[in-house]
């Protein structure tokens, strides 16, 4: 019966269903994530440090370094170029509109909240500046480099 309920769970599951399976999940979790203690074939590990480069060594260990040669080739399948990438007002809006409003502000600190509530009004400009980097090829500098930006 417990397994059907959770095979039944994870079988329906849908992104209105997602907080039921989560809570779910999170209920039957037992323990935390802190790792205190590594047992080795050296001993044992206390130190959080430490048991980092322990695990990084070994896991880095079990995987294969691709070389370049390895990797297949292909051809082109047409002999046309990509000369013209746009982006429309409604695609913008459309993305905007999208944005998960429950997660953190990205690098430049503008809350999802406010570029959702926003995107009528943001999109106009926001289009024009993407379809600039498409045409020209290059992406504005990050605020953190620019002279005139204070660091406090």
């Amino acid at each position: 019966m417990r397994w059907e309920y959770i095979n039944n769970l994870a079988r329906n599951i849908t992104s209105e269903q997602s907080k039921q399976f989560w809570k779910y999940i999170n209920a039957r979790s037992k323990g935390t994530n802190d790792l205190v203690l590594l047992k080795t074939q050296d001993g044992e590990i206390t130190e959080d440090f430490e048991i980092a480069e322990y695990m990084n060594n070994y896991f880095s260990s079990t995987f294969t370094d691709e070389k370049f040669k390895n990797f297949a080739t292909f051809s082109k399948m047409t002999s046309e170029n990509l000369t013209k990438v746009e982006c429309s007002i409604d695609e913008v809006e459309c993305y905007l509109n999208k944005l998960d409003t429950n997660t953190s502000p990205g690098p430049d600190n503008i809350s999802p909240h406010i570029l959702k509530r926003c995107s009528k009004q943001l999109a106009p400009s926001l289009t024009s500046l993407f379809n600039d980097f498409f045409a020209t090829g290059t992406l504005p500098p990050r605020l953190e480099d620019c002279e005139y930006i204070s660091h406090s």
